[in-house]
């Protein structure tokens, strides 16, 4: 099963789910955050030395080149109290196109349109990468991969490398692990 924790809670499980299973569920955050992509018709930053990267105060946070296959794209992830003034303003998109003019105005001469997601309103993941509170990993985070009978759980938030692709990976072995593990030393049922 690879879904957030914080959506496990609303599954009805058939058999109980142990207390300490349950309690570091809850003890998972989720970041609050947004994507947005950005599209030009040439990567201007080029011309102008620049790989595109950059951090600032400003609405786009960080900004990367996320282009692939010689596509002219910025992406800027956003995070926190600025991803919820932007997704309650209304148009994360703007407000992100009009940081990065600000930092390099030629982007207006260039821009073709952008794209967000936000996890803030994601129904589905209920928010970003998942973290634990100080001292989580050593108390309740040890509980949250462990399986339930026939129930082997996978995802970022299922590994000590909370909140991370590795995390994710690392997790979706170990429950390939279990469950290889589990068919190997089954008895055959005849059936």
């Amino acid at each position: 099963l690879c879904i957030p924790p914080n959506a496990l809670a609303e599954i009805d499980f058939a058999e109980s789910i142990p207390p300490d299973t349950e309690l570091a569920w809850h003890s998972v955050g989720c970041t609050r955050t947004m994507k947005v992509v950005l599209g030009f018709s040439e990567p201007f930053w080029e011309k102008q030395g620049w790989d595109g990267s950059a951090l600032s105060d400003l609405a786009c946070q960080q900004i990367w080149s996320a282009g692939r296959g010689g596509a002219a794209v910025l992406a800027s992830l956003i995070c926190g109290d600025e991803a919820e003034r932007l997704a309650a303003e209304g148009d994360p998109v703007e407000a992100v196109y009009a940081a990065v003019c600000k930092i390099a105005p030629e982007a207006s001469k260039y821009y073709r349109g952008g794209q967000v997601h936000s996890w803030l309103a994601d129904p589905f993941s209920r928010g970003g990468s998942s973290f634990l509170p100080p001292g989580g990993l050593a108390g309740t985070g040890k509980n949250l991969g462990k399986m339930m009978g026939r129930i082997h759980f996978a995802g970022e938030a299922f590994s000590p490398r909370i909140g991370s692709i590795e995390g994710a990976l690392e997790s979706a072995a170990r429950a390939a692990k279990e469950i290889n593990d589990a068919a190997q030393t089954k008895e055959p049922s005849g059936d």
